[in-house]
Formats: C-alpha cells, sequence, structure tokens
C-alpha cells in the first residue's frame, strides 16, 4: 500500500515537471491572403493596410504585424501568430486585422507581406 502512494507521488510530480518545461507557446511568421493597400496616400499622414487570413486551427492566435524598413521606398510586414501545445479545434479560423506603416515619403512604395518560408505577396501605394 505504502508503496502505490509513493509511485503515486512520484508520478504525479514527475508528470508536473515535464508540463513546466514545455513551452506554453511559440510565435510563428503566418501567411496572409490578402492586403488591402491604399493607391495613394498624402505625405505627412500615415499609411494603414489591412490584412486577412487564415489560420490553420484554434491554436493560432494574431499576436501583432512587424514592420520593417528596408529601404527609402521598401517596406516588409510580417503577421505573428501565437501557436499554442495542446488540444485544438482543427477548423480553420480567419483573421483580419489593420496593420500601420507609419509615415511614409513621397514616391511610390512597394510593401511585401512575407509569408514566412521565403514568398512573399507585393502591393504598392503612391504618396503624394
Amino acid at each position: 500500500m505504502f508503496q502505490k502512494i509513493i509511485i503515486t507521488a512520484f508520478t504525479v510530480f514527475s508528470l508536473q515537471a515535464l508540463a513546466t518545461e514545455q513551452p506554453v507557446s511559440v510565435e510563428k511568421t503566418v501567411p496572409i491572403n490578402d492586403a488591402l493597400v491604399p493607391k495613394s496616400s498624402k505625405a505627412n499622414e500615415e499609411v494603414k493596410v489591412v490584412v486577412s487570413g487564415l489560420f490553420s486551427n484554434g491554436c493560432y492566435s494574431y499576436d501583432r504585424a512587424e514592420v520593417k524598413h528596408i529601404e527609402d521606398q521598401v517596406h516588409t510586414v510580417s503577421v505573428i501568430a501565437n501557436v499554442s501545445q495542446g488540444m485544438c479545434i482543427m477548423a480553420l479560423v480567419p483573421f483580419t486585422k489593420e496593420v500601420n506603416l507609419g509615415t511614409l515619403s513621397t514616391g511610390n512604395h512597394t510593401v511585401r507581406f512575407l509569408s514566412g518560408d521565403g514568398t512573399y505577396m507585393e502591393r504598392s501605394v503612391f504618396v503624394e
């Protein structure tokens, strides 16, 4: 009887230790399906775009969009999701988010929406 209690306690503590070592969630760059980008904008105004896509299951949740200004008129956008570990609903989950590109200089700008696998979608916006 005493041995069963010791074995049970050891098993419970071992499982708790394993559970705390695993990450709760990881970040992943996710692709988008579409991006709504204005054809033109005025100088000294913030340019905002709308991205939309589908998460592959319920473990994904939108975290943020990272905007990088590679050159004066070339910009990249990466959509970052948190992916939780464990049981998830296996259904496509749509998302739509507004992303602020900031104030851009005058001229024609290229915005690349990175997918995380080396591919990207490209759109243009002209700033007057």
